[in-house]
């Protein structure tokens, strides 16, 4: 309801059924900071839930948390690129040995184990690696969407402006 070109909205007092009306901005900030107000008989009121900045907070430190998460899932790939890398140049040794020399059959039992231990271990790190990728993009696509939809929603109630992928508070 509009009265004297100021917004109007109903509110309903959970103890005592009584209606009164009050300011949809003042209604917006309640809601906003979950501030608590009176009914006209006193009872106290106030929207339960998070606040717009808890949630955004959340957001953040989630964000936050996944690319931790990120960065130790890539410093354990490269670990283990790394051991792939030695297991390699150890197979190029015995490889080299069997060239100069005709080796035995022992020898060559060896050369086989390594390749195979080499073969199971890249596909243990192409494994390791597709999944963390997919993990964390999943996880950062959620965490963006969650951010991108408070920002838009405290954008709409006037509190920040959005411009450039900065956000900034609306000064009153």
């Amino acid at each position: 309801m509009v009265y004297d070109n100021v917004e109007l909205v109903r509110e309903t007092c959970c103890k005592c059924n009584v209606q009164f009306w009050i300011t949809g901005e003042h209604q917006n900030r309640l809601v906003a900071t979950k501030e608590k107000f009176h009914c006209p008989k006193g009872h106290g009121q106030s929207y339960g839930g998070k606040s717009d900045r808890q949630k955004l907070n959340e957001a953040n430190s989630s964000l936050f948390n996944l690319r931790n998460a990120n960065h130790k899932k890539q410093t354990e790939i490269s670990n283990l690129k790394e051991e792939l890398k030695k297991k390699e140049s150890e197979m190029k040794e015995c490889l080299k040995k069997k060239s100069k020399k005709k080796s035995s059959k022992k020898k060559s039992l060896t050369i086989v184990k390594l390749t195979k231990q080499q073969f199971e271990i890249m596909d243990i790190v192409r494994k390791r690696e597709f999944a963390t990728r997919n993990f964390l993009s999943t996880m950062l696509k959620k965490s963006k969407s969650t951010i991108d939809t408070h920002l838009r929603n405290l954008e709409k109630k006037k509190i920040i402006t959005y411009e450039k992928g900065v956000a900034k508070k609306v000064k009153k």
